[in-house]
């Protein structure tokens, strides 16, 4: 599965929807991996 999320200013939306995904599902035991 792959989920991307981008904004228009690219400041901290993205990045606190990536933090929240990554929480909520580390909560299930589901591990995540970047592709950075």
């Amino acid at each position: 599965m792959q989920i991307m999320y981008a904004c228009t200013g690219n400041q901290c939306r993205s990045v606190m929807a990536e933090h929240y995904t990554r929480a909520k599902l580390a909560d299930r035991g589901i591990g995540l991996q970047s592709g950075r």
